[in-house]
């Protein structure tokens, strides 16, 4: 009798137990990076002043997403400003990042099987936050449907790169 009750009380606990939830719109992970790019070779003007400047930060965002029902994302909003996003599938379940800014260690993720992959740039964000803790809201459309993504994450810096 006494293991009877034992049973019947795990039963009702295991039952009561509420159902796990899956993340938000089929999103599993996020990671938000920025990099540093410098230019080789800056344009002056005729009396010597550069025309471009000589450095920006790039600011970009990958998910993992799962399931059949993937969010078209559209717009990046900070601070009550709104940003166009640009939506790159990666088709391969690795990629490889960069290089994590002071540690140099390799920055590598993989996708779960069955989830994708998907790098979000943000070209027109010129805010100086990198390293810091980011909020922000992920607007889009999913089946014709609007949605929101709020997520707060801390930006991981890379190394800066050279380009020409």
């Amino acid at each position: 009798m006494k293991y009877l009750s034992l049973v019947l009380w795990c039963i009702i606990l295991c039952a009561a137990k509420p159902p796990q939830h899956l993340p938000k719109y089929g999103v599993q992970h996020c990671w938000f990076f920025s990099k540093q790019a410098y230019a080789g070779n800056i344009q002056v003007d005729e009396n010597g002043k550069p025309i471009t400047k000589g450095s920006w930060m790039s600011y970009f965002i990958y998910l993992e997403t799962r399931g059949d029902k993937i969010p078209i994302w559209e717009k990046l909003v900070y601070e009550s400003k709104k940003y166009d996003i640009n939506i790159l599938p990666i088709k391969d379940s690795i990629v490889s990042v960069g290089k994590e800014l002071n540690t140099e260690n390799d920055i590598v993720i993989k996708s779960a099987k069955g989830s994708r992959l998907w790098k979000l740039q943000i070209p027109a964000f010129q805010k100086n936050i990198a390293g810091k803790i980011f909020s922000m809201t992920l607007n889009g459309k999913q089946e014709k449907q609007k949605i929101h993504l709020s997520i707060q994450q801390k930006i991981i810096q890379l190394e800066p790169e050279m380009r020409p």
